[in-house]
């Protein structure tokens, strides 16, 4: 059966695979302070049971967007309609490649039908360079989504917004390191604006989420008053020992 795919993309060390990590709850993702610790692309899922709720895949950064935007440039395209096909061009006669490595790997995904979320460093000032990246991924024509994440205490959400409106119709901030159930449950709410095709899924997915946000509390609760009751229990016997007199 299908399921709900999304593609985590952007510049290398912007919090990709911690963001990944957090939505499918998946502590074997690869996280690391240098960039380049995601080298291939490799799916992760959010599950109950068996069943997928959806798919995250993390995905190398950027490496060349500059000369992959030219290249894209450079074909012959009729009008905007046709810009999605140039893509598929690209990974069926430049890929493997040892130029565009990372950009085969990310872009693949995507052509394959995957929703983006496109993560930044909001701490970071925003950079022209960036662009590219943006132009890139509107040639896909696919749902895509902004994540502003924050790796330092700094912020320029600002200057980002303002760029970045150009280019998606819903940005999101998003900590990874600091999000709640209820910034994670958000985040979901806003995916079913840009793939209303999903909104089912994901309203199946969220319910799925509260339920089982819910019965964690719930056991969380049971396990602290056990432990107070046991508590109470040692100090009431240690009690009766003390007050008793010796024989």
């Amino acid at each position: 059966m299908n399921h709900m795919k999304f593609v985590v993309v952007g510049h290398p060390n912007k919090g990709k695979s911690s963001i990944v990590a957090t939505l499918t709850q998946d502590t074997t993702v690869a996280i690391g302070p240098r960039p380049g610790t995601t080298t291939k692309s490799r799916s992760f899922y959010l599950k109950n049971g068996d069943e997928v709720l959806y798919e995250l895949i993390d995905t190398p950064g950027f490496q060349r967007p500059k000369k992959l935007l030219a290249w894209l440039q450079a074909q012959e395209s009729t009008d905007a309609s046709e810009r999605p096909k140039l893509l598929e061009k690209f990974l069926q006669t430049q890929c493997p490649s040892t130029t565009f490595a990372d950009e085969c790997e990310l872009l693949r995904p995507i052509v394959d039908g995957a929703a983006i979320l496109y993560v930044v460093d909001a701490s970071k000032p925003y950079s022209a360079k960036f662009e590219a990246e943006m132009e890139i991924l509107r040639f896909a024509a696919r749902p895509s989504m902004a994540i502003l994440n924050y790796i330092t205490d700094d912020d320029y959400t600002k200057e980002w917004q303002a760029a970045l409106r150009q280019y998606f119709s819903i940005i999101k901030p998003f900590n990874p390191l600091k999000a709640s159930f209820n910034d994670h449950i958000d985040l979901l709410r806003a995916l079913s604006h840009i793939a209303p095709e999903w909104s089912s899924d994901i309203s199946k997915t969220i319910g799925f989420l509260q339920k089982y946000h819910q019965k964690q509390k719930e056991q969380i609760a049971t396990t602290i008053a056990k432990g107070v009751c046991e508590i109470l229990s040692f100090k009431m016997r240690d009690s009766y020992r003390l007050s008793t007199p010796n024989e």
